[in-house]
């Protein structure tokens, strides 16, 4: 049985996000379906996930306006922003990494031992495919009015 058989993975990315964002940051999500656009994604959060039997990448894109907002959230304010432009991909990095650390949880909870790379953040238009992969979870949100996508592409072997 492979850990999507055993677990929901857009229910974990789902849950997962809610705990950063909504319990962790304090900040209220808004969720929303159909089309983004892609252009307008600047910023862009990147977690691997590896096991045994489960390999994939989280993917946190977002406009610039939500990157300062989650990044705000989790340093106390979007003031502490300002002057270091690195301190915004940092941050978004961190909340990408524990948006993944928070699926990894939910998926281990099979068997899975799952491990995370270090977080990644990428800035330009946001496009991602996942070569090799088997299955896709997808999410948007809007998070102070500005557009949040997250993913989780993955493949996984039968446990062995």
């Amino acid at each position: 049985m492979t850990v999507a058989e055993k677990h929901d993975v857009t229910l974990a990315l789902n849950d997962a996000f809610h705990e950063v964002v909504e319990t962790m940051e304090g900040v209220e999500l808004e969720g929303f379906e159909g089309p983004h656009k892609i252009g307008e994604l600047a910023y862009a959060g990147v977690v691997g996930l590896a096991g045994p039997v489960f390999r994939g990448v989280l993917h946190l894109a977002c406009t610039e306006g939500a990157a300062r907002t989650l990044a705000g959230a989790l340093l106390g304010g979007e003031e502490m922003l300002e002057g270091d432009p690195e301190m915004l991909h940092d941050t978004l990095g961190e909340v990408a990494n524990m948006v993944a650390g928070s699926v990894k949880r939910r998926l281990d909870s099979s068997g899975a031992h799952i491990e995370l790379s270090l977080p990644t953040v990428l800035e330009g238009e946001s496009v991602f495919h996942g070569i090799g992969a088997k299955g896709h979870a997808r999410l948007g949100w809007k998070v102070d009015g500005h557009s949040v996508v997250t993913s989780l592409i993955y493949a996984e072997d039968k446990a062995r």
